[in-house]
């Protein structure tokens, strides 16, 4: 069975940096960062831009569901509600696929703000960890 280490969380929690770290510790394993999806200039926000990016998100994480060279894929994003969750979440092709949701947050510099804690997910402050135990916390959740 697959996992789909599922990242979120506001800027300035070192998503990317975790990802990394568990990448270092998993078998058969990708990262995929949501920003490498979305870099324009100027940044067009619109119904289609959003559309053709949830599209495209989708189709990837997808891809890399189905793929046979990997068991274990992480994913990081900074959500802007559960609803945008909701939309990823529906396209995914998730049979055979353990989800483990995490939210990283810093209590001291990037608190949850409502729209995070309304998420169903496993809730983690990166402030109150060293970044060993943390990859540890979550990577036990797929046990």
């Amino acid at each position: 069975m697959k996992t789909l280490y599922f990242i979120s969380g506001p800027i300035g929690v070192n998503k990317e940096k975790i990802a990394c770290q568990i990448l270092t510790k998993l078998p058969a394993c990708i990262y995929l960062a949501s920003e490498s999806l979305e870099v324009a200039n100027p940044p067009i926000l619109n119904d289609e831009t959003s559309k053709l990016y949830l599209d495209n998100l989708s189709y990837v994480l997808n891809n890399y569901l189905k793929s046979q060279s990997y068991q274990n894929i992480i994913f990081t994003i900074n959500l802007k509600d559960k609803e945008q969750l909701n939309n990823i979440l529906n396209k995914l092709n998730l049979k055979q696929t353990k989800l483990c949701h995490v939210t990283l947050y810093n209590s001291k510099n990037a608190p949850l703000t409502e729209s995070y804690n309304d998420i169903n997910s496993t809730k983690i402050d990166v402030k109150k960890l060293k970044l060993d135990d943390l990859i540890k916390e979550i990577v036990v959740l797929d046990e």
